[in-house]
C-alpha cells in the first residue's frame, strides 16, 4: 500500500484536541480572547470571527452596502477565483463583475481593474490566490478617490505580506479562512479585519445577529475536529480515503450557512496560534524550494511574484503548458504517495455563464488557459524537503 500525503492540511495534536474540548463549556468570551489573539499576532486590530470565509465576506458586503448609494451594486473580482465568493455577493443583493488574471502573476489584472471601476461599482475584491500578494499599493488611492471601497481576500494568503504588511490587513477591510485545506485552520471559520473603529460596532452587530449554534452542535464539532485530527495525517488518510472522499466539494455550492462563531473551535485556535510562526515559515520554505527547482523548466509557467513580498505558499500554482502532461504528472506524483490537485477547472464564467460579457468569444482568456492547465503542489507543513526533491524530480520529468 502506498501511502498517500494529502495535497492539504493542519495535524491537530493532542494540547489542540484537549484545548478544544474545554471549549464545549466555555462562553462566548471565548471567542472575544481569540480575536484579541489574533490582533496580537497582526499586530493591529479589529478582528470578528465568522463561522466561515463566505460568512465574513457576506457581513462585509451586507455593512458596506448600508452605508452606500442604493445604485452602487457591483463587485469587481477575478475571473478564475473560488466560486463560492459569487454566492454573497447575489445574496447581499449585489452584482458580481469579472475582470481577467494577469498572465504572469496568476492574481487579477489591477490595470483591468481600473479600466472596468464605473459609477455603479460599490467594492473591488482583491483576492490573493495561492497565497500570493496582489501588489495593490500603487493604485490603492486612485481606487478610493473613485468612492470604491477594497476589500482583501486573504481565505488562502494568510501569513503572507508585501511591503512589510501582511495580507488581509493592508486596506481598510479584509477578510480571511480559516477552513480546511488553508494556510491554518480550526476546522472552519473566518475573520474579518477593520481598521477603523468607528465600523466595528455596526459590523459586530451583524455578525452577532446570526444565530448560535447549540450544545449539541459544540460537541458534533468537537467529534469533527478529532475526527480530522487522524484524516490528514498520510496513514489515516489513506486507509480514510474512501470515506473522507465524500466529504470533498466536488460539486458547485449553490448556498452557504451563517452563524456565530463558537467556543469550540475559537479554543482550538488559540493552541494552533501559538504553531502559526512555523506553520508558515515551513509553507515558505516549501514554496520557495519548488519555486527554484522548476523555475527553469520551459515546460511550465510559474507565477511571477512581487518585489517586497514574503509569501506564505497555500499551495504552489503551475501552469503546465501541455494538457495530456499535466494529468500524466498528476497520476506519476500520486504513484509515489504525494497528491496534488487541479482546484477549479474552469473560470467563474464558466460555472455562471450570466457572468459572461461576451458570450460569442472567450472574455477572459488567461482565467481560461490557467484554470485548464494549473497543477497545485502541496507545500503544508507535513511535506519534508525530501517530498520536495520528489516533487521536482517527477514534474520536471513529466511536465
Amino acid at each position: 500500500m502506498t501511502v498517500i500525503t494529502p495535497s492539504a492540511g493542519i495535524p491537530y495534536f493532542p494540547p489542540d484536541i484537549i484545548k478544544s474540548a474545554t471549549g464545549i463549556f466555555r462562553t462566548k468570551r471565548a471567542i472575544n480572547i481569540f480575536e484579541r489573539k489574533i490582533e496580537n499576532f497582526f499586530g493591529t486590530k479589529y478582528f470578528i470571527a465568522t463561522n466561515s470565509g463566505t460568512t465574513a465576506f457576506y457581513i462585509i458586503l451586507l455593512f458596506l452596502k448600508s452605508i452606500s448609494p442604493s445604485d452602487k451594486k457591483e463587485v469587481i473580482l477575478p475571473a478564475y477565483t473560488a466560486p463560492s465568493l459569487i454566492l454573497p455577493i447575489k445574496r447581499a443583493g449585489l452584482e458580481p463583475k469579472l475582470v481577467d488574471i494577469h498572465p504572469e502573476t496568476f492574481n487579477m489584472d489591477i490595470q483591468k481593474v481600473l479600466e472596468s471601476i464605473t459609477k455603479k461599482t460599490l467594492s473591488v475584491l482583491v483576492v490573493h490566490m495561492f497565497g500570493i500578494p496582489v501588489d495593490f499599493k500603487h493604485v490603492q488611492e486612485s481606487i478610493k478617490k473613485k468612492d470604491v471601497y477594497v476589500i482583501e481576500d486573504a481565505a488562502s494568503s494568510m501569513g503572507s505580506k508585501i511591503y512589510g504588511k501582511y495580507t488581509g490587513t493592508i486596506a481598510e477591510i479584509g477578510f480571511f479562512s480559516l477552513n480546511r485545506g488553508k494556510n491554518t485552520s480550526n476546522l472552519t471559520g473566518g475573520l474579518i479585519y477593520l481598521r477603523n473603529k468607528e465600523n466595528l460596532k455596526r459590523v459586530k452587530k451583524l455578525a452577532g445577529d446570526l444565530p448560535s449554534i447549540s450544545s449539541l452542535q459544540k460537541i458534533n464539532t468537537f467529534a469533527k475536529i478529532c475526527g480530522l485530527s487522524l484524516a490528514v495525517r498520510p496513514f489515516f488518510y489513506t486507509v480514510l480515503n474512501p470515506l473522507i472522499s465524500k466529504y470533498k466539494y466536488t460539486t458547485l455550492h449553490k448556498d452557504f450557512d451563517t452563524y456565530q462563531y463558537n467556543s469550540v473551535q475559537s479554543a482550538l485556535g488559540e493552541e494552533v496560534l501559538k504553531r502559526y510562526k512555523i506553520i508558515f515559515k515551513l509553507r515558505k520554505r516549501n514554496g520557495d524550494m519548488l519555486y527554484k527547482g522548476l523555475k527553469d523548466n520551459s515546460n511550465l509557467v510559474l507565477p511571477t511574484l512581487p518585489h517586497n513580498a514574503e509569501v506564505v505558499f497555500n499551495q504552489f500554482p503551475i501552469v503546465v503548458k501541455n494538457k495530456k502532461n499535466k494529468e500524466i504528472t498528476f497520476r506519476k506524483l500520486l504513484e509515489v504517495g504525494i497528491e496534488t490537485t487541479f482546484l477549479y477547472e474552469k473560470p467563474l464564467h464558466h460555472f455562471y455563464p450570466e457572468l459572461s460579457p461576451d458570450r460569442k468569444k472567450e472574455p477572459f482568456p488567461y482565467s481560461l488557459f490557467l484554470a485548464e492547465r494549473l497543477l497545485l503542489l502541496p507545500t503544508h507543513p507535513q511535506i519534508s524537503t525530501q517530498k520536495i526533491r520528489t516533487i521536482i524530480e517527477i514534474v520536471n520529468e513529466y511536465a
